[in-house]
C-alpha cells in the first residue's frame, strides 16, 4: 500500500506468508514512528485501540484479496 492511499475509513487487511488474510480493519488516523515517518493507525476488528502499522504491511482489502490469491497460486506451482 502507498501512503497516499491511507485515507480515514479505508478498509485494509494484513496478509500472512501463506497467502491467507490474517486481519481486517480500517484506518482511523495517522501517527509517526521512531524514524519520523508518517504511518497509519489501523483499528483491527476485535481490538480496543488502533495500532500503528507501516503502510507497506497493510493492503486495501480489494488489493489484498487479489494478492492473497496470487500467493496461493504461486505456492501451489512451487509444490
Amino acid at each position: 500500500m502507498k501512503l497516499y492511499q491511507c485515507r480515514l475509513g479505508e478498509i485494509v487487511c494484513n496478509i500472512q506468508a501463506d497467502g491467507t488474510i490474517d486481519k481486517i480493519g480500517h484506518i482511523s488516523g495517522l501517527t509517526k514512528n521512531n524514524y519520523e515517518e508518517v504511518i497509519p493507525l489501523v483499528h483491527w476488528v476485535g481490538d480496543k485501540k488502533p495500532q500503528p502499522v507501516h503502510y507497506r504491511n497493510v493492503h486495501l482489502l480489494e488489493d489484498g484479496e487479489k494478492k492473497a490469491e496470487k500467493v496461493k497460486k504461486l505456492k501451489k506451482a512451487i509444490k
